[in-house]
């Protein structure tokens, strides 16, 4: 089975870097703004849907098209949040799906019945949500499972509360997986020196994406006094792009105004945040003073970003960036060759990922060998952007024993060897 860029929600392709500092990316609104509006459920329905925030976006390369998850709600009286579902061709235009909404969280008796802010990755073998849920002053993160990401398992099912991944006042997460660990980035409020709290982010390691284990030295990232987010600083978005990682989070210091900051990081654990002020501040009628819950992903050389906004009902936007040179520094903006990488895990069973780096469009052929140079499959056979690629093969119908896989883009050449082992 071949999936290609399947996680590009959470990974990126290559952008341009500084060395010495950051810069601001010029963000350009859609003109169709907002893309998912307030009032999108069936009127005819007597529990009809109605707002939409808190999205999540992946690209679907299978089916060419993005996909999104996000939060409405329900006209059942005490309104109830539930997480719905909607499919596009271009990340502007949005169709809902008609049996949304996908996912209700838990029984009444539950904690997570009014599940919030869904993050969904693919891990090669099933759709992942985790999602915050709030009952009381208890905050936690959920997680439900999925084949199509269409119909939702709550888990586990066997129980009547589906355990958060921390507990107390863990919210707003995103998650990331890179083949042998997941990732998440996290909002909660940390101890300050002065007895206080400070809003800030930690980050947790998984091996399977249920027990997670805290960084030992959180928070990794907070607000900062006399800054622009010296009250909050929050709500991560995190993507992964030629060796840097780059959050973008929601950040305010009056609590009137909210606003995206970014921030880069080498290892998704040591921070700098760019220039004083955000990167994009709300604007137009339907945003309100507030942009919040984004989703953040990259796609032919332009980020491309969906986030909500509130003018007295809650909407979806999209906004897109191409690269561009960052403020100071020197900049790259590609690598300075093409680059084959050797597939991870490896020896694999039966998943394993192959890298790749283009420093022009071009022609590409990516093709698996057995050891009598005969054509296993052929993985990629197209003309492909500049930046990081990657393929994810499924070795489950090949026997064990040595492959080669080969790379042919433009005038560049190379073959490295690959080992399934049952």
């Amino acid at each position: 089975m071949l999936i290609r860029t399947r996680l590009l929600t959470l990974m990126g392709a290559t952008v341009i870097i500084a060395s010495t500092g950051l810069g601001q990316f010029n963000w350009t609104r859609s003109t169709s703004n907002p893309v998912v509006r307030s009032w999108t459920g069936y009127v005819n329905d007597p529990n009809y849907l109605y707002y939409a925030f808190e999205p999540t976006v992946m690209y679907d390369s299978a089916a060419h098209a993005y996909r999104m998850w996000h939060v409405e709600l329900t006209n059942i009286p005490g309104a109830a949040y539930r997480i719905c579902t909607a499919i596009s061709p271009d990340g502007v235009q949005w169709y809902t799906y008609a049996k949304n909404p996908v996912f209700n969280g838990g029984p009444s008796n539950a904690l997570d019945t009014q599940p919030r802010a869904p993050r969904v990755i693919y891990d090669g073998s099933q759709y992942k949500m985790y999602y915050l849920f709030q009952s009381g002053d208890f905050y936690g993160v959920g997680l439900a499972t999925s084949a199509d990401g269409l119909t939702w398992h709550r888990y586990p099912d066997s129980t009547t509360t589906n355990p958060s991944l921390f507990t107390a006042i863990t919210a707003w997460c995103d998650v990331s997986f890179d083949s042998a660990k997941y990732t998440m980035w996290f909002s909660r409020g940390w101890p300050d020196s002065t007895g206080g709290t400070v809003s800030g982010i930690g980050r947790a390691t998984s091996a399977d994406g249920l027990h997670w284990t805290e960084y030992a030295g959180n928070p990794v990232f907070t607000a900062v006094k006399g800054s622009w987010d010296s009250t909050i600083a929050g709500v991560p978005a995190v993507v992964r792009a030629s060796g840097t990682y780059y959050m973008y989070y929601i950040g305010s210091g009056d609590l009137v105004t909210f606003s995206v900051g970014l921030a880069t990081s080498p290892d998704g654990i040591h921070w700098t945040r760019a220039a004083s002020k955000p990167v994009m501040s709300p604007q137009g009628s339907w945003e309100g003073s507030w942009i919040g819950a984004l989703s953040v992903l990259f796609r032919n050389n332009t980020f491309m970003l969906w986030y909500n906004g509130y003018a007295g009902s809650w909407q979806i936007g999209t906004a897109s960036a191409p690269v561009a040179p960052l403020a100071i520094g020197p900049s790259h903006a590609f690598p300075s060759g093409v680059t084959l990488e050797q597939n991870y895990p490896n020896p694999f069973n039966p998943g394993t990922t192959i890298r790749y780096t283009l420093v022009q469009k071009t022609p590409v052929r990516l093709a698996l060998f057995n050891a009598l140079g005969q054509v296993v499959k052929t993985l990629v056979n197209a003309e492909e952007l500049p930046g990081e690629h990657e393929v994810k093969f499924d070795g489950s119908a090949l026997a064990s024993g040595v492959y080669f896989y080969r790379l042919q883009a433009g005038t560049y050449e190379k073959t490295m060897k690959l080992v399934l082992l049952r």
